[in-house]
């Protein structure tokens, strides 16, 4: 999937480009931190201190899960919010992660009012604990929203309670480079770097990705939009590898990135996933 641009539709499409070796040097970027979220509310909260609906306000970037609280009094908190997130791309589609599964589906707003489409969804078992079930249910009962303060206050219908959601801090995709530790093999595993050989990645604010696959240096265009990102062609030099095994994970790890449709940053980790939310690679931002 590629593209140059955000077209409003689900895919992204980055066509085919050319690029040499005279490329510059991927700089760093440093986005702006995002205010720290209000203090906590009790359900019936008054509607006099929120802001304004704003829908393009809803694609800022990340929401974490903080509670759910219901009309009977009782509230839900959550136990991970990191674990428990949604995002509204500018696309009309949304990204979910309850625990252990990834989904996306389709969202409309008219006005106050917020419709969640379920769409494909996996179904891995989350360990003993979970709230991925009642978090995925009380998504699909949504019937509007508001902000307050910073904060993402999703109403159910019937007035029966709401689900409040925190921004999650800003973490830059820019910057300094991943160091890849996990990769797809193309046989629905994702296996461990081969022993000897370094993978990374770094992203630079020009809309380059530039790295090394173990074996070669590579380079080429990436672009993102909200939580989705597309890769372009990677050109990559043509160094024979040491071992059959680090070719092979060489050209797994090339694969895993044009599979790759959207990412997920979490502290010094992010996770590069595709449609389906299999994971095709994991990198970590060492300290330092």
């Amino acid at each position: 999937m590629r593209t140059s641009s955000v077209p409003r539709r689900t895919v992204l499409k980055l066509g085919a480009a050319v690029i040499t070796c005279s490329l510059l040097a991927s700089s760093s970027h440093a986005n702006d931190d995002d205010p720290a979220p209000s203090p906590a509310r009790p359900w019936r909260t008054s509607l006099a201190p929120m802001v304004a609906l704003a829908a393009d306000s809803l694609t800022q970037g990340v929401w974490l899960w903080q509670r759910t609280s219901y009309a009977d009094g009782t509230t839900i908190p959550c136990s991970d919010p990191s674990k428990y997130t949604l995002a509204f791309l500018d696309t009309g589609i949304y990204s979910v992660q309850a625990d252990c599964n990834q989904g996306s589906g389709a969202y409309t707003v008219d006005g106050s009012r917020l419709t969640l489409q379920p769409g494909p969804m996996t179904r891995a078992a989350c360990p003993p604990g979970s709230q991925d079930t009642v978090f995925l249910k009380d998504l699909g009962r949504v019937s509007t929203y508001v902000f307050d303060g910073d904060n993402l206050v999703l109403n159910l219908e019937l007035d029966s309670g709401n689900m409040v959601f925190s921004p999650r801090p800003q973490v830059s995709l820019t910057g300094s480079p991943w160091q890849v530790v996990g990769v797809n093999n193309g046989h629905e595993a994702v296996a461990s770097v081969v022993s000897g050989t370094q993978l990374d990645a770094t992203f630079g604010e020009d809309g380059i990705v530039s790295g090394s696959t173990g074996c070669n240096t590579y380079r080429g265009l990436y672009t993102v939009a909200g939580v989705a990102i597309a890769f372009g062609s990677l050109l990559s030099t043509r160094r024979p590898c040491p071992s059959d095994a680090a070719t092979a994970q060489e050209q797994a790890f090339l694969a895993a990135l044009g599979a790759s449709t959207r990412y997920e940053l979490r502290g010094d980790r992010l996770t590069l996933r595709n449609d389906a939310g299999a994971t095709q690679v994991d990198l970590v931002r060492p300290p330092g």
